[in-house]
């Protein structure tokens, strides 16, 4: 499927689920977001999220920079941190009102760290961090076991 907003991007998703994309933009910081269902409803899929931060390394910086940050909702300005110990906070954030819910585990995704390295960032000057999340919750008298993975690059400071 194409993205219906920006026509920015395109996307494989399964045949007979309910699917949607589409493009979250402000300013210069895009996002392409994606949600599929699976057609029995016990398999849902998603690739981005409009309301996660872009983040900037604090000592890189600038006072003009920081009055951008005061305007543009997607940006913030934090310490990088490793996804092993970022995505538990953003799955718990995101889906710890779930009935039940619980972390199972976290633990690095060594395969996807190695195709960003490979591919994305080769001779860039970036590291990247990969993890996974397993958890649980409750719905409809049975326990749903999720997962979440997550990758980040870090550029350091300009």
């Amino acid at each position: 499927m194409r993205d219906p907003v920006a026509n920015a991007f395109t996307v494989e998703v399964p045949v007979g689920w309910d699917s949607v994309a589409y493009s979250s933009d402000q300013f210069d910081v895009h996002r392409n977001v994606v949600s599929s269902v699976s057609p029995d409803g016990s398999t849902v899929m998603f690739v981005g999220d409009p309301r996660l931060p872009f983040y900037w390394e604090p000592s890189g910086v600038t006072d003009i920079f920081r009055k951008t940050v005061d305007v543009v909702d997607f940006y913030e300005i934090k310490v990088f941190e490793p996804m092993e110990s970022y995505l538990p906070e953003y799955v718990t954030g995101k889906f710890g009102g779930l009935p039940e819910f619980e972390i199972e585990g976290v633990g690095p995704e060594p395969e996807l760290l190695a195709q960003i390295e490979g591919s994305l960032i080769a001779g860039a000057g970036f590291s990247a961090s990969t993890a996974e999340v397993r958890f649980s919750y409750a719905a409809s008298g049975s326990t749903i076991n999720a997962l979440v993975v997550g990758w980040a690059l870090n550029g350091g400071t300009a």
